[in-house]
């Protein structure tokens, strides 16, 4: 008997991946409920100046964000460092990406700040998204 056909195996690989991408999401917001509880914590309780409540919130929500893609969006089974590179890497590049649609955005002058940060969000998220499933995160014998 033959396996699914390929319309079948697109079906079964598009609902995977909308599966994959709420956990992804879901995984950001708790990244934003993390980072932002360090950076309270930062300044609030351990007394530190704005700059390094930042550094300790990030920290806390990369490191977050790191072992619950890891484990259950993604769900990647090795350990290794060189996953934890990559995964710093994709944030580094996924943060650039954002903060030069951002500058160029404002500098156009035409959409008010806030939005203008919003839409980098978003730019943000598609490239992480894709950087930590088709790099980081990739499946062996997957194509980058």
């Amino acid at each position: 008997m033959k396996g699914p056909g390929k319309q079948t195996r697109w079906l079964l690989i598009l609902k995977r991946d909308k599966r994959e991408a709420a956990r992804f999401l879901a995984v950001g917001l708790s990244n934003t409920i993390v980072g932002l509880s360090g950076v309270a914590l930062g300044e609030y309780v351990v007394r530190v100046n704005y700059v390094w409540a930042n550094v300790i919130g990030y920290s806390l929500g990369v490191t977050n964000s790191f072992v619950w893609n890891k484990l259950w969006t993604f769900k990647s089974l090795s350990w290794n460092g060189a996953e934890a590179i990559r995964f710093v890497a994709a944030f580094g590049a996924s943060y650039a990406l954002q903060f030069l649609v951002v500058t160029a955005m404002i500098r156009s002058g035409r959409l008010s700040e806030m939005v203008c940060q919003a839409i980098g969000m978003c730019s943000y998220t598609a490239a992480n998204y894709l950087l930590n499933k088709r790099w980081t995160f990739r499946k062996k014998g997957r194509c980058p």
